[in-house]
């Protein structure tokens, strides 16, 4: 028989609170203490998980930063951003421009290809920004049917 999905932040830093766990879907919220506003992190663990994917859903506020969710596979002594290598169907390419190049992220429509191509938005997120803090903002266009380019 197989271990149960055990969620808790019983440990120094821990700080979510579990809501209930349906299947492969987990509710849960910041615990957020004495602190009126989100922080920076979410620090809680997860066992009996390997082999599954999780979808996790913070239910009061926006918890994912701009780099995405981290994890780490030892206890916390090492850590990887999970960020955009779990999105769907993304290509990074280069644009050539008279100045050099520039990277750029396609983001295709599902069930969109050559063969039956679609329509598109252009991003342009501007100089400040990380095209990183993007691609997961504009995930409602391609359940339209929309590709989104990024430059």
């Amino acid at each position: 028989m197989t271990a149960a999905i055990a969620i808790d932040s019983n440990f120094p830093g821990g700080n979510i609170v579990l809501e209930s766990i349906s299947d492969d879907e987990i509710q849960v919220h910041q615990e957020l203490r004495d602190t009126d506003s989100d922080w920076f992190y979410w620090y809680f663990r997860v066992r009996n998980a390997g082999g599954r994917t999780l979808r996790f859903q913070f239910t009061e506020s926006r918890a994912i930063g701009v780099r995405g969710p981290a994890c780490s596979p030892d206890e916390g002594w090492t850590w990887s951003w999970l960020n955009d290598a779990n999105i769907d169907g993304i290509e990074r390419l280069w644009i050539d421009i008279p100045d050099g190049r520039v990277g750029a992220w396609w983001l295709p429509a599902p069930d969109r290809s050559a063969k039956g191509p679609g329509p598109m938005v252009l991003f342009a997120h501007g100089n400040a920004e990380s095209i990183d803090m993007w691609a997961r903002e504009l995930e409602p266009y391609r359940r339209m049917g929309v590709g989104v380019l990024i430059p």
